[in-house]
């Protein structure tokens, strides 16, 4: 699906091996997850050192907390280096690449219009 949105043109972002993993990034790390669940509760348990208040996925207003209590520049620079080990060590798809993440790359286009 990933290869067929960039023959049609659609930049998307994906996270592996789920999006708590790119929220870590910005508590300034991206670590190596068994898989989506291990990853929610390590995210929920770094979120609640880190902020003071539990975890909640669907929390509406999560993009402000993780900007108010972490670091969205640090979690940008955490991502691309994150994904710059990955194409060194020819790891060139998406599966390949956990901890790994796009969603840094919507984020500095997105932030580049605002201003």
């Amino acid at each position: 699906m990933i290869d067929q949105a960039a023959s049609a043109g659609i930049r998307i972002g994906w996270t592996n091996p789920c999006i708590e993993e790119w929220f870590s990034a910005y508590f300034g790390a991206m670590p190596a997850y068994d898989g989506s669940v291990s990853c929610c509760d390590g995210f929920s348990q770094t979120f609640e050192r880190k902020t003071r208040q539990k975890y909640v996925k669907s929390d509406p207003d999560i993009y402000e907390k993780l900007t108010r209590f972490g670091d969205e520049n640090a979690a940008i620079h955490i991502a691309a280096l994150k994904m710059q080990e990955h194409l060194l060590n020819g790891k060139n798809r998406p599966s390949q690449q956990s901890p790994g993440t796009t969603v840094h790359r919507l984020v500095e286009e997105i932030k580049a219009k605002v201003r």
